[in-house]
C-alpha cells in the first residue's frame, strides 16, 4: 500500500493547475525546494502537511498535567464501537492491502447482530471526564490487567461508531448524535459515525490537528467512495465471516471502575443534555451569486452573523473565527477578529434600515458601501492571520510563558489582567467553517457558558448555519436571525 498523498496546495489562480506545471513539479528535484519553484511562480503555494501523520492510527493518552500524543505505524485494524461495546476489526492484510470489502461487511453485520449493548456501563464514558481524572482512572484500569484492551483501542486506525435508531434528519438530532452521542471514545484522532439511515459524520478531537487535514480526508474519501465502489459483492455466503478478523474487546472491571463509569456517564449526560442546537439555510444566497456580485463569501457570512446577533441582542459581541496558518511549517491556526468597526457599522445600518432600504435608494447605496467595506476589512484580517500577522496566538503564548515559566507565583503583566483583555477573550460568537461539497454542515459547542458555537458553509445550493447554545430559545433566535440576515443581504444586492 502506498503511503503517499498529493501535496496540499493553495492556488491563487488556475494557471498552476496546468498539466505542464504539474509535470515540471513532479520531475524537478526536491533539493532546496526546487520542485516548488514553478508552482510559486504561477501563484500556488504548498501548505504544511505535518498534521496528516497524526490523522490515522493516532490517539491522545491521558497523563496528569498534559496528555501525550501517540501514533502506531503498523496498525491494521479499526476499533468498532456499537452500543457501548468495543470490537477490534482487522481491515488490512499483512502486506497492507485491504481485506475484501464484503468480508468487512459480514463482520460489521455480525457485530450488530451479536451485541446486546452496554451503553450505561461502557468504558467509553471515562474518556469524557476531566483529563487528570481520566488519567488516574486509566492507571487503575491498567492495574486490573486491561493493557491489551486499551492498546487495541489506542492503536486502531480510527474508531468506527455504528448507530441504529437515531434521529439525524433534524439539525438538533444530527448534533445530538454526531457531536455528543451515547458512548463515544473521545481520545482517538477521529471517530467515523454512521447512523442507521446511512448519514455519516466525523467527530474529531483537536489536540493533533485542525480542519485542513480533516477536510482533505473528507474530500478524498468522498471522491473515492462515489467513483470507485469498493463493495461490489454483497452476497451472504454460508460461513462467509472469518471470525479471526473480528474480536470482542472486553474490559476487566471492579467496583471502583464501575463507580467511575457511572459517575462519568451521569456528568456527561448532564452536560450534553444542556446543549441545544438548531440550524437553517438560505437558498437565496449561494456561492455563485456572491461571486457574481463580487462579494467575499466568508466576509458576507461573518457579517450576517454580526447582523443576526445585532437583530437579537441589539449590540455587538466578541467574535472568533479560526484561520489556518498551514502556510508555515507546523502551522496551526490564528484568530480572525471578525467583529470590526466596519462590520458593526454595516450591521447597524442593516438593522436600522429594515423596511426602508427598498424604498430609499440613497440609504440602500450607503448600506451596500458599508457591506463592501466590511468585507474588505474582513479579507485583510484573514490574509494577515494566514500570513502570521495576527496577534491572538502571540499574546496567548506570552501570557502562558509568563504565568508558567517566568513568574513562579503565576503573576502576569497588567495587560493580561485588564478588563479589556478579559472581555475580548470571553468569546460569545465562536465561528468556523469547513467548505466542501462533501460536507453538509459542521458543528461544535460554545466556548463560554453564555456563548454560541456557529458552524457555517457557503455552497452552490445555498448558505447554511448551525448554532449551538446552552439556552435553547437563544439558539433558535440567533439561527433564525442569521438566516434572516442572509435574506436581507440578498434583497439589498439582487437588483444591482
Amino acid at each position: 500500500m502506498q503511503k503517499k498523498l498529493a501535496p496540499e496546495v493553495f492556488y491563487l489562480n488556475d494557471k498552476a493547475k496546468s498539466l505542464s506545471v504539474q509535470l515540471l513539479t513532479r520531475v524537478l528535484p526536491s533539493t532546496a525546494m526546487l520542485r516548488y519553484v514553478p508552482m510559486m511562480k504561477c501563484g500556488a503555494y504548498p501548505l504544511d502537511m505535518s498534521q496528516f501523520g497524526n490523522l490515522l492510527s493516532s490517539t491522545r493518552i491521558p497523563v496528569t498535567g498534559k496528555d501525550e500524543l501517540m501514533t502506531y505505524e503498523d496498525s491494521k485494524h479499526v476499533i468498532v464501537l456499537h452500543r457501548g461495546e468495543f470490537y477490534s476489526l482487522q481491515v488490512l492484510q499483512d502486506d497492507g492491502e485491504m481485506i475484501n470489502a464484503n468480508q468487512i461487511r459480514h463482520c460489521l453485520n455480525w457485530i450488530k447482530q451479536n451485541n446486546d449493548g452496554g451503553v450505561e456501563t461502557s468504558v467509553a464514558h471515562l474518556s469524557t471526564t476531566d483529563r487528570d481524572v481520566w488519567a488516574n482512572t486509566r492507571q487503575h484500569l491498567l492495574s486490573l490487567g486491561n493493557e491489551p484492551q486499551l492498546e487495541a483501542i489506542d492503536s486502531a486506525i480510527f474508531c468506527l461508531v455504528l448507530e441504529s435508531d437515531t434521529d439525524t434528519e433534524s439539525s438538533s438530532g444530527s448534533v445530538r448524535n454526531f457531536l455528543h452521542g451515547d458512548a463515544r471514545w473521545y481520545d482517538k484522532s477521529f471517530s467515523l459515525i454512521i447512523a442507521g439511515n446511512g448519514d455519516t459524520a466525523l467527530n474529531f478531537e483537536h489536540a493533533w490537528g485542525d480542519g485542513v487535514a480533516v477536510v482533505r480526508f473528507f474530500n478524498d474519501v468522498f471522491k473515492d467512495s462515489t467513483t470507485n465502489h469498493a463493495l461490489t459483492d454483497t452476497t451472504d455466503e454460508e460461513g462467509g465471516i472469518q471470525l479471526d478478523h473480528v474480536r470482542h474487546v472486553q474490559f476487566q472491571l471492579d467496583d471502583k471502575s464501575r463507580t467511575a463509569i457511572e459517575q462519568a456517564r451521569s456528568d456527561y449526560d448532564q452536560v450534553r443534555n444542556s446543549l441545544h442546537a438548531c440550524g437553517g439555510i438560505s437558498d437565496k444566497l449561494n456561492k455563485n451569486i456572491l461571486k457574481e456580485k463580487k462579494l467575499s463569501p466568508d466576509g458576507i457570512v461573518q457579517l450576517a452573523i454580526q447582523m443576526g446577533y445585532m437583530y437579537v441582542m441589539g449590540h455587538p459581541a466578541p467574535t472568533y473565527e479560526s484561520c489556518s496558518t498551514s502556510a508555515f511549517k507546523h502551522g496551526r491556526t490564528e484568530t480572525v477578529r471578525s467583529c470590526t468597526i466596519q462590520s458593526v457599522a454595516a450591521a447597524r445600518a442593516m438593522r436600522d434600515g429594515k423596511g426602508k432600504l427598498g424604498d430609499n435608494q440613497q440609504l440602500a447605496a450607503e448600506a451596500r458601501e458599508l457591506i463592501k467595506q466590511s468585507c474588505n476589512k474582513h479579507n485583510t484580517l484573514t490574509k494577515e492571520a494566514a500570513m502570521g500577522e495576527g496577534f491572538d496566538r502571540h499574546l496567548f503564548a506570552l501570557a502562558h510563558t509568563s504565568r508558567n515559566f517566568v513568574n513562579p507565583d503565576g503573576k502576569v503583566p497588567d495587560l493580561f489582567e485588564s478588563d479589556t483583555y478579559k472581555l475580548m477573550n470571553s468569546i460569545i460568537l465562536s465561528t468556523s467553517t469547513l467548505n466542501s461539497d462533501a460536507i453538509q454542515f459542521g458543528g461544535f459547542a460554545p466556548v463560554t457558558s453564555d456563548g454560541y458555537g456557529i458552524g457555517y458553509g457557503v455552497r452552490d445550493i445555498g448558505v447554511g448555519v448551525n448554532v449551538t447554545s446552552y439556552d435553547q430559545q437563544r439558539a433558535e433566535q440567533l439561527s433564525d436571525a442569521i438566516v434572516e440576515a442572509y435574506g436581507d443581504i440578498y434583497d439589498l444586492f439582487k437588483d444591482v
